[in-house]
């Protein structure tokens, strides 16, 4: 229907009485912006055009302390107890819509089947005019409490059957025009939501916080929330693993309100979690003492198996012309043999060499040169393997720049020249930076020919594995020290930083990029996984917190989703506003509305620090949430009523029906003749 002139041609407001008039008018005109644009002169006026009589003017009420000037007289008990008068006065506008459409459905409903024998139209007439009588009734109920709030004047009995029979009328043609149906009931439903969320605004709040998932949340705060010991979370921290971004904006919240706990709080789980850190890298103190102790040790006990002395070679010679003068041999004076001399031995088979000794000028021309070495049968096979030859003669490199020797003059092994060529194949299972990397079977094979060469080493020398044995046991808590301490350099100034997301990223990236970690740390480029350092408990306290660092950067990122929609500064204004009602001609409502607003406005600053103050604390948290979620409970079954009110609603709509004949049937009963035909009385 486009306009209010559409309605002077249909039958069911032409033949309409007064009240079925005001009923079906009242219900078009909201949709013609010629009368919803309208001041109230020019609506009163269109209203007396139609047939319809101007409202009846109320006296204003005398003002009290603290309450608005409205219409009607404030009674006494709302004047002492203007809070109260407030609270019972929303619950007034709130419920009595409720109680007058409840009434009139359930009376629809029991039309509608004592009809239901005379057929579709007995139907819908019994329908029609239970709805009539029930509507008739809730309206009597509020009339009475809107004369113990001061609304209206008493009523003088005999105008009771006058009131009903038009009531009656009234809830009969909105029960036509469908105004009775599930919609009136769900807005009434919700705006009863809105005065029980009022009733308890924190408990609305957390409700509206947890986002559905409040018993999730809850099993988070009451279980283990500290990960590192002495590093307590915040409310929004420990339930972070639900992924709530409103509950972790509350939390946000929670810390702006009160920041000096918060900063207290922040402090704390960075000492714990630097604590926790340290307990791995001790101190710089501690990690000198036990350098300290190690060096000496090693010095000890490598001096010993340096002096030691391992199966070498024997040195192989050649004779060589020391001139070109023609020799003369010596022969032997009693038997004129030449007088042979051994001038080498034969690599291959140790054999001496023998050859006539000549002389030049009474001097030999020959002279013994070194050809080779002839070396152990065990050390001769381990050199077989290029890896221990190349390692045999880096390590004479060695000792050639150190100004030392590998062996004896007698050709023996010493224990210092056996550890270089252990030094050596260390160095060549582990090239230098920027040489030329080793595949994985490369190195494997190198280690293995060093394993081999170390117990050739070990079982001819056993000081040696004592020193090596010594040095490994004393380098495992100093290399844990130093990865300790310097995983304590990546957190310190990370800890410093404003966000939770830089102060995880500088540590992560240290515990993700291990290898380069651990040749910084302690110098060895050998170690590829912190546990190959560090002992499970260890591991556990620098998970711990990698795992702490992470959750709160978690915690900081909902809340950077959920931003702003949990002020919890105006917690209590917010679930006001769902229980002030809109119509601002109705004193009542203008004067809970006011009182309301007020109430909010003080509770907002309590409410905040309350509510702050618990998401500091998860197990405060958790008793402020589950006296919510019970709240909830009991909330919904408060709310089963009007929702079974509603479904009452659609099936009598279905039955009833908007049949001109139910109205005038009902108009008939009531004893009502005088119908008025204003016909385009507004367009004249």
């Amino acid at each position: 229907m486009a306009d209010l002139s559409s309605i002077l041609t249909d039958p069911n407001y032409v033949n309409a009485n007064a009240a079925t008039k005001a009923a079906i008018f009242d219900k078009y005109a909201p949709l013609d912006p010629n009368y919803a644009k309208a001041n109230s002169a020019t609506q009163e006026a269109i209203r007396v055009k139609f047939g319809l009589s101007a409202p009846t003017p109320v006296q204003a009420a005398p003002q009290g302390e603290g309450i608005p000037t409205g219409r009607g007289d404030v009674p006494e008990w709302g004047r002492k107890n203007p809070h109260l008068y407030g609270l019972a006065g929303a619950a007034r506008e709130v419920l009595g819509p409720i109680v007058e459409a409840g009434g009139a459905l359930l009376g629809g409903a029991g039309g509608t089947l004592a009809g239901a024998p005379a057929g579709p139209v007995g139907a819908a007439t019994g329908g029609v005019a239970g709805a009539g009588a029930g509507y008739a009734a809730g309206k009597e109920i509020t009339n009475l409490a809107d004369i113990a709030l001061g609304n209206v004047a008493p009523q003088p009995l005999a105008q009771a059957p006058e009131r009903l029979k038009q009531a009656a009328l009234e809830g009969a043609a909105m029960e036509v025009g469908g105004r009775l149906a599930a919609p009136v009931i769900a807005k009434g439903a919700q705006a009863v939501g809105g005065l029980y969320n009022m009733l308890s605004p924190k408990a609305a709040a957390y409700i509206e916080a947890v986002e559905g998932k409040g018993q999730q949340i809850l099993n988070a705060l009451r279980g283990k929330t500290e990960i590192v010991p002495g590093s307590a979370p915040t409310a929004a921290e420990a339930a972070s693993g639900a992924g709530s971004t409103k509950f972790s904006a509350m939390g946000a919240a929670a810390e702006k309100i009160k920041s000096t706990e918060a900063v207290a709080k922040r402090d704390a789980q960075k000492a714990a979690q630097l604590g926790a850190v340290r307990s791995v890298g001790g101190t710089k103190a501690e990690l000198e003492a036990a350098e300290a102790v190690r060096k000496s040790t090693a010095d000890k006990l490598y001096g010993i198996s340096d002096e030691a002395l391992l199966p070498g070679r024997e040195r192989q010679f050649k004779a060589v012309k020391s001139g070109e003068t023609a020799p003369a041999v010596l022969r032997e004076a009693e038997t004129g043999n030449p007088i042979m001399v051994e001038v080498g031995r034969n690599p291959l088979t140790n054999e001496p060499i023998m050859e006539a000794a000549t002389t030049a000028g009474g001097v030999p021309i020959y002279k013994h040169v070194l050809a080779g070495y002839k070396y152990d049968g065990d050390l001769a096979k381990l050199l077989e393997r290029p890896a221990i030859q190349s390692a045999f003669d880096s390590a004479a490199a060695i000792a050639e720049n150190r100004g030392i020797s590998m062996f004896t003059k007698d050709g023996q092994l010493t224990g210092e020249g056996a550890h270089l060529v252990k030094l050596a194949l260390d160095d060549a299972s582990t090239p230098a930076a920027g040489a030329t990397p080793l595949g994985k079977n490369a190195i494997n094979a190198i280690n293995s020919a060093k394993s081999t060469y170390l117990n050739w080493v070990e079982n001819k020398v056993p000081a040696y594995k004592t020193a090596r044995e010594t040095f490994a046991d004393q380098s495992k808590p100093i290399n844990q020290m130093q990865v300790g301490q310097f995983l304590e350099g990546k957190l310190t100034p990370a800890l410093g930083e404003d966000t939770a997301k830089l102060r995880a990223g500088q540590f992560v990236t240290a515990l993700e990029q291990a290898p380069q970690t651990l040749k910084k740390a302690t110098g060895q480029p050998r170690f590829t996984q912190l546990e190959e350092i560090l002992t499970p408990d260890q591991m556990k306290v620098v998970n711990d917190v990698r795992a702490d660092l992470e959750r709160q950067a978690r915690t900081e990122y909902l809340a950077k989703q959920g931003a702003g929609s949990m002020d919890i500064e105006k917690i209590a204004g917010r679930m006001a506003e769902g229980v002030k009602a809109p119509h601002i001609m109705s004193r009542i409502v203008t004067t809970a509305n006011d009182i309301i607003g007020r109430l909010a406005g003080k509770m907002d600053k309590k409410l905040a620090i309350e509510i702050a103050t618990e998401m500091l604390d998860p197990k405060l948290a958790a008793q402020a949430l589950e006296k919510a979620l019970a709240r909830q409970a009991r909330g919904e079954k408060l709310a089963e009523p009007f929702k079974a009110v509603g479904r009452t609603a659609k099936k009598v709509q279905e039955k009833a029906g908007g049949t001109t004949a139910a109205i005038n049937t009902l108009n008939a009963l009531l004893g009502d003749s005088a119908i008025e035909r204003n016909q385009n009385a507004l367009v004249q």
